[in-house]
């Protein structure tokens, strides 16, 4: 999803998710997660819809941007 600050992304996909039950397994994260906590995330969490805010501050981190790119395929 993409817009403005403040228009209420996040708030519709943390609900979406939540309205989809417990056995939709997910987690957030925001964009400032180092790349080592990143890949922790994806490594603990391979199942999960994993949910990261502010992506373009990963793009910033060329690690981080290799480890969203193996995650995506």
């Amino acid at each position: 999803i993409v817009g403005r600050p403040g228009t209420g992304k996040t708030h519709v996909i943390k609900e979406t998710l939540h309205t989809l039950g417990t056995d939709a397994s997910w987690k957030y994260s925001q964009g400032y997660v180092s790349p080592a906590a990143l890949f922790e995330l994806f490594r603990d969490h391979p199942d999960s819809v994993i949910v990261i805010d502010d992506v373009p501050e990963l793009f910033k981190k060329p690690q981080a941007k290799q480890i969203l790119m193996a995650a995506l395929g």
